[in-house]
C-alpha cells in the first residue's frame, strides 16, 4: 500500500453529520495501515467546485464523512478524490477503523445508511413508490360516523 492523505470533516471532535456544512477537516498522512501525521485544514465544503479544488491542492486522496450531498460527492469524485460516506463517531475511532479495516465497521456506520451514490443506475427514481391507503380487511371504507 502506498501513501494516502485522508480528510474527515469534524464537528466537536466527531465526524460531522453532514460534510457539506463542515468548515474544518482533520487530515492525516497515512502509509499503508499506519497513520504518520495529523493536521487540520479550514476548508468550507458548502461550494462543491471550490471545495474540490482546495482538497486537490492539499493532496487529499480520500474524504471520510457522515452524510454528503450528491453534488459535493460527485464534484469530489470527478476531481479524483475517493469518498467514503456513512460513518459516524469520534474522529479518532473512525480514522483508526478506516485505516485498519477495508469495510465499514457496523458500529461506526450511520443507522440505515445506504450512501449518496447507492442509487441503481438503471432508471431508478429519487422517490419510493407510495402505496394508496386501503382500509383493513372487513372494515369498509373510512368515512364520517
Amino acid at each position: 500500500m502506498g501513501s494516502r492523505r485522508i480528510a474527515i470533516p469534524v464537528f466537536q471532535d466527531r465526524v460531522s453529520p453532514l460534510a457539506d456544512g463542515a468548515r474544518v477537516l482533520a487530515v492525516w498522512n497515512c502509509h499503508g495501515r499506519r497513520l504518520t501525521t495529523r493536521g487540520s485544514l479550514a476548508i468550507p465544503l458548502d461550494e462543491p467546485g471550490p471545495a474540490a479544488r482546495r482538497l486537490v491542492e492539499n493532496g487529499i486522496d480520500l474524504l471520510v464523512c457522515g452524510a454528503i450531498s450528491r453534488v459535493l460527492g460527485e464534484a469530489l469524485e470527478l476531481a479524483g478524490i475517493q469518498v467514503r460516506s456513512g460513518l459516524s463517531g469520534p474522529v479518532d475511532a473512525v480514522i483508526a477503523a478506516v485505516v485498519q479495516h477495508p469495510g465499514s465497521p457496523p458500529d461506526l456506520s450511520l443507522p440505515c445508511w445506504h450512501g449518496w451514490h447507492s442509487r441503481p443506475a438503471t432508471g431508478a427514481t429519487d422517490t419510493l413508490p407510495v402505496e394508496p391507503h386501503r382500509p383493513p380487511p372487513g372494515k369498509g371504507s373510512p368515512g364520517p360516523p
